[in-house]
């Protein structure tokens, strides 16, 4: 038996759009992935379903970094503190980033990525 571990992820369809060119590789959270394997894009519009990858590694950053933080977001700056509040404006004073793997569908799920 294979076990799967899912988050979902709320998300504009324009930057779901930047994960499917590639241009943007990494996903930025205010709250831990956990064990996470895969993500599931909903969109933040209307919450239909964009997509799901595989989430290659995760890592927790302090937000005394924010600049590498924000390059790695692959978004503007400013919509990196919109989303992401400094922590003098009550934002959160650490953040999780995973690094995006490859698209996933149900059917690669349920047969396991490398037939397991």
């Amino acid at each position: 038996m294979k076990r799967t571990v899912f988050v979902t992820a709320k998300i504009c369809s324009r930057f779901f759009n930047l994960i499917h060119t590639g241009e943007k590789r990494y996903e930025v959270r205010s709250a831990p992935f956990e064990d996470a394997q895969v993500i599931v894009y909903v969109s933040a519009e209307d919450g239909s379903f964009l997509g799901m990858c595989e989430i290659a590694e995760t890592m927790m950053c302090d937000r005394h970094n924010d600049s590498e933080t924000i390059k790695l977001s692959g978004i503007s700056r400013e919509e990196f503190y919109e989303l992401f509040p400094p922590i003098d404006r009550g934002g959160a004073s650490k953040l999780w980033i995973a690094r995006i793997g490859m698209p996933i569908n149900k059917e690669q799920l349920l047969k396991g990525r490398n037939n397991e």
